[in-house]
């Protein structure tokens, strides 16, 4: 039998996070939305959404938890989302969609946002182009798995491109355009599983001073202090995002507090850190 409970504003939030982001693990959403309580506390309340069918929690693999919408949760926030061109709320690809959301936000979780705009693969993919923040590309050749902008007097915009699996020479060559051609994108920056997959990437750029690349390997070791891959710039991904995203400074955020997907983590010290293997 399903459980009833009353919905808070709190509730309404992470299911409009949960939506914009698709997947999301219980630290996540605990600095997120609890960060003034308790783990306990937030992995009681996610508890109580499961069991009245808001929330789903999905065993990625080997006991690593994410949690995500239901059909019940969707249509409660969809009265509050922007009008939607595709309607939807599911992750297709787990893996990567936490992976990307986790890199995307991670550094930013408890940060002031008001001039930075996060705009995620879901809003890029579901929202009329046309509807877009002014400054972002409206080009439908190629989805980013996102953009970071920064839309004060020195305006940035950075892409995110996650790559999990290689694709063939003749998609890189269209991804490569795509960028030359936005000439507002100032930035294209890569999670990539290893450094050779960096060369790889390499060979396939004529000219790759747009592009900057990170392996998941570094990113998992030093989070946001991990450095480029291939560059003459010896540059953390702390630095690069606090450089280019003006008065917005990153978080030092550690790995264990983005990539932990425990599903209670107020039980056991012992990490589940995401792996690609």
């Amino acid at each position: 039998m399903t459980k009833k409970i009353a919905l808070t504003e709190r509730d309404i939030e992470i299911f409009k996070s949960l939506w914009k982001w698709k997947i999301s693990s219980t630290t996540i959403l605990y600095k997120k939305f609890f960060f003034t309580s308790s783990m306990l506390r937030a992995y009681s309340r996610l508890k109580e959404l499961e069991e009245s069918g808001y929330l789903e929690c999905k065993n990625l693999f080997n006991d690593k938890f994410v949690w995500l919408l239901t059909s019940k949760s969707f249509k409660i926030i969809k009265e509050v989302l922007p009008q939607l061109q595709n309607e939807g709320y599911k992750s297709e690809a787990p893996l990567h969609d936490f992976l990307t959301s986790a890199f995307h936000e991670g550094a930013f979780l408890n940060s002031n946002l008001q001039h930075l705009i996060l705009l995620s693969e879901q809003e890029l993919r579901r929202l009329n182009p046309e509807h877009y923040p002014t400054g972002i590309p409206q080009s439908l050749l190629h989805r980013p798995d996102g953009y970071w902008y920064f839309n004060r007097d020195n305006k940035k915009l950075i892409a995110l491109e996650v790559e999990l699996n290689h694709k063939s020479k003749a998609d890189y060559e269209l991804i490569f355009d795509f960028y030359e051609m936005q000439t507002q994108v100032d930035y294209v920056l890569w999670l990539i599983p290893s450094h050779y997959f960096a060369n790889t990437l390499i060979k396939h750029f004529r000219h790759t001073s747009k592009h900057r690349f990170v392996s998941f390997k570094d990113f998992k070791e030093f989070g946001y202090e991990a450095k480029f891959l291939k560059s003459e710039l010896d540059q953390t991904l702390s630095s690069f995002l606090t450089q280019n995203l003006g008065e917005t400074k990153a978080e030092l955020v550690l790995p264990s507090q983005i990539l932990n997907l425990r599903k209670s983590p107020h039980r056991s010290n012992t990490l589940a850190l995401l792996d690609l293997k």
